[in-house]
């Protein structure tokens, strides 16, 4: 962080009676993001610095933006304009009020780096190796799920067609166009452990495996999953207790106090989890649809965002732990 100016200061000194919610979320992204190992990661494929001509940007200052960016679901242009007024944003980035400001190309060629070297999965492995370190890798219990993420259906484009990597898929009587995230979390507090992604016509049970680590001993899923032992490539996990939620029509023949029904209640308990990353990718970041054309440009944006809530979900965790 460079030193402030005296209008840096000035602001400062005025703003200290209350802290506004995102004072409050930036500080938090400072505290739980483990920014050495990002950097670390990122450097081999950023830019040189030092070489002849115009400087490039600093790599925690680019990071630090793009982080901010997808927690708030903002386009490069709004971005730029955050920037320009909003002062808590630019004391985050590290950015004083006579600073260059970083404009909306910048902040897009920073974005394709990290998905030309598909640095968002890598960025969720870090984050999970970070909460893993506290005790969760103990946990060995998966909760496995699938969610659309929708995407435009017009056609009123420059190629005039809709996104041919995008598909329909039906749930319930309602039909979503777009692609698909399959997700598994741990059984204990809902962190997104793996994540797979592909168009929205296929069905849950096809990418389970590929979101099931091999020393899973208990999987749950909801009634979409049932059958999931008959598959082959479940054959290697024949160890494992699967706690497969029963068809709607099944719960209709039980009582309410008998021991099936209560078994269902205790699966749906902890199932619940699952349904919170959910949650918080398409409602508290605003991501319920896709913003680029294309499976593996969505993807590696959901990495990363899910990286970011899996720490807010642990922060959230600890907290009461410790309550």
């Amino acid at each position: 962080m460079e030193q402030l100016s005296f209008t840096d200061l000035e602001i400062e000194i005025r703003r200290k009676t209350r802290k506004t919610r995102l004072e409050r979320l930036t500080q938090r992204l400072e505290s739980l993001i483990p920014w050495k190992d990002l950097l670390d990661l990122i450097r081999p494929h950023y830019f040189v610095s030092g070489r002849r001509g115009r400087q490039t940007y600093a790599l925690e200052l680019m990071l630090r933006i793009h982080l901010l960016q997808i927690t708030y679901n903002l386009s490069d242009p709004q971005m730029e304009d955050c920037l320009h007024e909003n002062f808590t944003v630019r004391k985050f980035v590290g950015l004083s009020m006579a600073d260059r400001t970083p404009d909306e190309t910048t902040i897009l060629q920073f974005r394709h780096i990290l998905e030309k070297h598909d640095l968002g999965p890598q960025i969720m492995q870090i984050v999970n190796a970070k909460i893993n370190a506290a005790g969760l890798h103990l946990v060995k219990g998966r909760i496995v799920d699938a969610s659309f993420i929708e995407a435009p259906t017009s056609t009123k484009n420059k190629t005039g067609t809709r996104d041919p990597e995008m598909t329909s898929g039906k749930k319930g009587n309602t039909w979503h166009f777009g692609m698909k995230m399959h997700v598994a979390t741990d059984e204990i507090i809902g962190i997104a452990m793996d994540v797979v992604y592909g168009p929205a016509n296929e069905h849950d049970i096809t990418r389970a495996r590929e979101v099931i680590a091999d020393d899973t001993r208990v999987v749950y899923g909801d009634a979409g999953y049932v059958g999931i032992t008959q598959r082959d490539e479940f054959q290697d996990l024949s160890r494992a207790d699967y706690m497969i939620a029963r068809q709607p029509g099944c719960l209709k023949t039980m009582s309410q106090d008998s021991a099936e029904r209560e078994m269902e209640r205790f699966k749906a308990s902890v199932r619940s989890k699952v349904e919170h990353v959910f949650k918080r990718v398409k409602l508290d970041m605003g991501y319920s649809k896709t913003r680029y054309r294309g499976i593996k440009k969505n993807a590696h944006r959901i990495s990363t965002l899910l990286a970011v809530a899996n720490l807010f979900c642990f922060d959230c965790w600890r907290r009461r732990s410790v309550a």
